[in-house]
């Protein structure tokens, strides 16, 4: 089981640092596979939730088979698949539950994918932005998943923990291996949700 992570002690953010390198193009490819001046439209955005939750609700569901509770005590108030459940019902958007979520993730493995999803928060506020701009009002009105912990601080605190682990080499390794996972199974969903012109072409 894994054990409970220190607070970082130090400010110097090298777990962090390290990851953000490594999955540099990654994060590139998933950015390009949507096209941000469509996702304020009602279709656009309805096919963004649908590419998230196929994504966002098996690494949950993965994460707690693997214990993310004790290294990360917050984190049932962090999954966000409810959330994306709320809209995509609110948009009357469907979602099919996919497999089950795998064998059970080792500490460092599970703090990469873990990086990723809490790192989307960071985009999810930019996206928001974007949706309450546009005024498209079935959007406005399912913002649950962007909303999400708004005003939690759940990014910084994240990271605190992150770079309190303290990881060899092997352990970073095994993290960014975690991390481009996580981004790798973001990019097969968006490549994969059907709704012409929502999505653009993923960058291969």
């Amino acid at each position: 089981m894994p054990q409970p992570l220190p607070i970082a002690t130090s400010r110097d953010g090298r777990v962090h640092a390290v990851l953000r390198s490594r999955t540099a193009a990654a994060h590139r490819r998933l950015d390009a596979a949507f096209d941000l001046a469509r996702l304020p439209e009602r279709g656009p955005y309805g096919a963004f939730l649908r590419a998230s939750a196929a994504a966002l609700i098996p690494l949950e569901a993965r994460l707690d088979t693997s214990g993310a509770a004790a290294v990360l005590p917050d984190w049932p108030a962090r999954r966000r698949g409810a959330a994306l459940l709320a809209d995509l019902a609110g948009l009357d958007e469907p979602y099919a539950p996919s497999a089950g979520p795998g064998a059970p993730l080792d500490r460092d493995t599970l703090l990469g994918v873990l990086y990723v999803l809490e790192g989307s928060r960071l985009g999810g506020a930019m996206i928001r932005r974007a949706v309450l701009a546009g005024g498209d009002p079935a959007a406005c009105a399912n913002l649950r998943y962007l909303d999400h912990g708004r005003g939690r601080r759940f990014w910084p605190s994240f990271l605190a923990r992150l770079d309190g682990a303290a990881p060899d080499e092997a352990g970073l390794g095994r993290m960014t291996e975690g991390a481009l996972a996580a981004f790798a199974a973001f990019e097969r969903a968006a490549s994969t949700v059907a709704s012409p012109g929502a999505l653009a072409h993923t960058v291969g």
